[in-house]
């Protein structure tokens, strides 16, 4: 196969800023039984797509949503680095987001910069109860499944099809990568076009809290 052969390979995003597209977000907050979710952790909030969709479904009287996240920012967030905070919650003091006295989050979800994924995991499961992330189909195989055998993940939700995180450049000289939808490029002004991932995903849940709408290991959505 010739280099002009090759699928044409964009620059990695800084802090692997690939947001979660709405659809994919939507399918797996579905199979959710939000009235037992008290408590919300987001912890790479980004744009805060994946907590607001949760906001709007947790219908518990004394639910809670917070995120700590690692780029942007919001109203309410703490803002900074996740593996650096411990987080928990006190649902008699809401404010309180931070320290060793804290209660665990009912649930935590998110899509982990993809090197960090492995330290997040490892993080959100001693701060949640129930904890899903969204990763590549493979991820659980090779040097991470020796440590994935003592805590192995309770579902899977397969992606029935590949999701595009971000636009690319057409050029074929431009290796650029903007937000979904963008239209001209950011760096050389050609077109951009939305672009399928290379890699199937799925959303990996450690359902210790029960819940997840079904007892089924394995689904896709």
């Amino acid at each position: 196969m010739t280099d002009a052969d090759a699928k044409k390979r964009t620059k990695r995003r800084a802090s692997d800023d690939y947001p979660t597209p709405q659809p994919v977000i939507d399918a797996f907050l579905d199979c959710v039984d939000w009235f037992r979710v008290r408590s919300f952790l987001e912890p790479a909030a980004g744009a805060g797509a994946i907590l607001e969709a949760a906001r709007a479904r947790m219908t518990h009287p004394a639910a809670v949503t917070r995120a700590v996240e690692l780029r942007h920012g919001g109203p309410g967030w703490l803002h900074g680095d996740y593996l650096a905070y411990h987080v928990g919650v006190d649902l008699q003091r809401p404010e309180l987001i931070s320290g060793p006295t804290c209660r665990p989050f009912d649930l935590a979800i998110t899509n982990p910069p993809f090197n960090l994924a492995s330290q997040f995991l490892e993080k959100m499961l001693r701060e949640a109860v129930t904890v899903a992330l969204l990763l590549r189909a493979s991820w659980p195989a090779g040097p991470r499944a020796a440590s994935l055998r003592l805590t192995p993940p309770t579902h899977a939700y397969y992606l029935e099809s590949r999701p595009a995180f971000v636009a690319t450049c057409q050029r074929k000289t431009c290796d650029a990568s903007a937000a979904l939808g963008t239209k001209e490029c950011p760096e050389c002004g050609g077109k951009m076009r939305d672009t399928t991932d290379m890699h199937e995903y799925a959303w990996f849940a450690w359902d210790r809290g029960r819940v997840m709408n079904t007892r089924a290991p394995f689904n896709w959505i």
